[in-house]
Order: structure tokens, then sequence, then C-alpha cells
């Protein structure tokens, strides 16, 4: 069989809107040559964006998870990424002999701080951070694990209810700013175009003057060269930052939905 190493990684400032990945393989078959699909949907461990921290007291956007279970101890509940190697040994040990239930997580791409705060008397969790776009992925996360570790395996089984409000001002917020960048990669992109077209035209004229027998004086169309294509560089970082940007916001826009 045909083996195809993946490598996957969190792009810099860039905070993930899903672990969920889809991969789909065509092929033909040996017999009759027809094509076939292959479709294969599995979940990325969550050490792949993120990382154990000590807790913070960052609370600018927070959630509150409700449950009518017992409490669980966030520590056990994420045990196993509390045991890799790039968590600190002094985070480990201050996390385990804390007195409150509290876990936080620290982003790999842009390095904001989620924290996660359990009740002692009952389940209920409150997630916070500096963002509503960084909670996603670790209530998900939590999410998932608690409905593991009281095997609710049926979509049926709402465990997990939420009675906040729906953070509409921080959506709309994450709609602007991705609109804004749209627009202004869509400027940087006209100009850089305009500004191209008009370093080809002066290559032309100036190409023809120089095979030319009695050629014309330049009239400083050298000088406009030199900057036209100083110009040229100049608009192609910002439009490569800009699609950096644009890739950030996006990014939020995803996890604000």
């Amino acid at each position: 069989p045909y083996i195809v190493p993946l490598k996957f990684y969190v792009a810099p400032g860039v905070i993930p809107s899903s672990l969920t990945v889809q991969v789909m393989a065509t092929y033909k078959t040996n017999d009759t040559n027809q094509p076939r699909v292959a479709h294969l949907e599995f979940r990325l461990p969550s050490c792949v964006c993120q990382q154990v921290v000590l807790p913070t007291k960052e609370d600018t956007a927070k959630c509150t998870l409700d449950t009518d279970r017992d409490p669980v101890s966030l520590v056990s509940l994420f045990d196993d990424l509390m045991q890799l190697p790039t968590v600190k040994s002094h985070v480990r040990s201050k996390l385990s002999s804390m007195g409150a239930n509290v876990i936080a997580f620290r982003y790999i791409s842009d390095g904001s701080v989620v924290t996660v705060l359990g009740s002692k008397n009952a389940g209920r969790y409150r997630v916070q951070g500096s963002s509503y776009a960084s909670l996603w992925i670790v209530m998900a996360e939590l999410i998932l694990r608690l409905r593991a570790h009281f095997g609710c395996t049926s979509p049926e089984q709402h465990l997990v209810t939420c009675a906040d409000s729906i953070p509409l001002r921080e959506l709309f917020n994450a709609i602007e700013e991705h609109f804004e960048a749209r627009s202004r990669l869509r400027e940087t992109e006209a100009t850089l175009n305009d500004r191209a077209q008009q370093f080809r035209v002066i290559q032309k004229r100036l190409l023809v003057r120089f095979k030319s027998k009695n050629p014309a004086p330049l009239n400083n169309m050298d000088t406009l060269l030199r900057g036209t294509y100083q110009s040229l560089q100049e608009l192609g970082e910002l439009a490569k930052k800009t699609e950096t940007e644009l890739k950030v916001t996006k990014g939020r826009l995803q996890v604000s939905l």
C-alpha cells in the first residue's frame, strides 16, 4: 500500500477553528480500472495547538457550562496533556497541588491563555480568556472529555448546557474586521496591478529608445522606472502582510460563528 505522510502545524497568529480533519483519496482499481473514492474523518489532539500552563486572571471573555453531574477534577480530566514533555515540571506540580479545580492552556499560535475553572460543589465550569475566539477549542475539548468521562455516546444525550447570551458585539466586530481586511487586500491588489502595468509601459518605451539609431532623451524615464519598481516591491510586501491579516481575521470569524 502507498503511505503518504501528512504534517499538521498551526499557522502563526491564527487560532484554529476546528481540530477535525477530513481526508479524501481518489484511486482506480487494478482489475476494472474504475475510479473509487475513500473518505476518512478524524480529530487531531488538542496538544497540536495548545499546551498546559499556569492559570491567569484574564476574564475579558468568559462562558459558563453547566452539567447535571458531579464535578470532575480538571487535572485528572486532562491528565494526558499534563504528562506531555512540553509541560514544565513546576507547572505540573503547581496545578496538582492547587486547592482550586483549575487548569489553563496557552495557544502556540498567538500565546493567548485560556483558563478553565471548575466548581467544587456542582458540575459547573467557567472558561475564560482574553477573547471569545480563543475559548472555542478549549470549550469543545472540555465538552468532548466530559461526555467521554460520563459515557455519553449518543448525540441525544444533552450533558452540557450554556445559559450565557450570545456575544453579538464580538461577532459583529469579527465580521467587520474580516470585511475590512478583504477590502484592504482588494485595494492593494488593484494598486499593484496598476503599478505593474505602468512598469511594463515604461519598459517598452525605454526599449524603443535604446533600439533607435537616434535615441531621444530619456526625460527622467529611468528615474520613473526605478521609482515604479520600488513601489512594486513595497506593494508586494504590503499584499503579503494583508494576506496574513486576512487569514487571522478569517480564523477569528470562523471561531466566532
